[in-house]
């Protein structure tokens, strides 16, 4: 997992003075998601070389294949915690609400954490249904939560495994579509938000339908940000460097470089 220490988030706030709600947001989620950092050793993969490559082989995530070792009551120990800081920083009467269905157990959390990992998004839909809350806003929760959990796993995973076996377009720790590429002078890796795995891709090739003679890049004229297209699949996929992820959370980059996404949605891409 990424982080950032204290003062960044300061240079940010006065970099971009409109987006400092957010950013303020962001650092209490990078807090919370810190102090409940999981170490290797207590989520680790606990499948061997030979059943990690056959997993990858088959093109599933590993994750999927094998279940994270959390018990039910630290799922929502760590919902709770999460919940309760967003709460606390923007405080809403829907936010409010959950926490305290969440205290009085009336959310199966562990079976929320579950349906979000899976991507069964229907479950999730009937969830937030019966909690009165968005299903984007329950999935926002849950994918906040996810993150420390699923980011030890994945460091726990060699990662020569994930090198040598992976070409796939979702992410090989969790199944998740990449949030950015990251270009090389000869390489290309893709980058997860959920999970912040990186693997490698073909450079000259559509990441989702593997086209090559449909695969572009272009540059979004208002903020300067390259994004990959395909005209076969009409994806796109905002491509970025590896300074400014190290530079910048994910989340606040992927705000900076919304725009650029509009931008080719607006031309039929998605």
């Amino acid at each position: 997992m990424l982080q950032y220490p204290t003062d960044a988030y300061e240079r940010w706030k006065t970099a971009y003075p409109e987006l400092q709600e957010q950013i303020g947001l962001i650092q209490v989620l990078q807090r919370v998601q810190q102090e409940l950092l999981v170490t290797p050793l207590e989520v680790a993969s606990q499948l061997s070389p030979e059943e990690i490559t056959h997993a990858l082989a088959s093109g599933s995530s590993l994750a999927i294949v094998e279940a994270l070792p959390v018990s039910d009551e630290r799922w929502l120990t760590a919902f709770a915690e999460v919940v309760g800081a967003v709460v606390d920083h923007f405080p809403t009467e829907a936010g409010a609400q959950l926490l305290i269905q969440i205290q009085s157990n009336s959310v199966d959390v562990a079976m929320l954490m579950l349906d979000v990992l899976d991507q069964n998004l229907s479950h999730v839909a009937t969830m937030a249904a019966d909690l009165d809350i968005e299903p984007d806003t329950l999935s926002f929760y849950a994918a906040a939560t996810l993150l420390p959990f699923l980011s030890a796993y994945a460091e726990s995973v060699n990662q020569q495994l994930l090198q040598e076996n992976w070409l796939q377009g979702y992410c090989p720790v969790c199944g998740r579509e990449p949030l950015f590429s990251i270009a090389g002078d000869e390489t290309r890796e893709l980058f997860c938000h959920q999970c912040h795995s990186r693997w490698r891709s073909p450079p000259r090739q559509c990441v989702f339908c593997r086209d090559f003679t449909a695969h572009a890049y272009i540059e979004e004229p208002a903020t300067g940000v390259e994004v990959e297209i395909c005209r076969a699949c009409f994806r796109f996929l905002r491509q970025v460097s590896d300074a400014q992820l190290q530079e910048l959370d994910p989340a606040l980059l992927d705000m900076l470089t919304a725009a650029a996404g509009a931008h080719v949605e607006a031309q039929g891409f998605r």
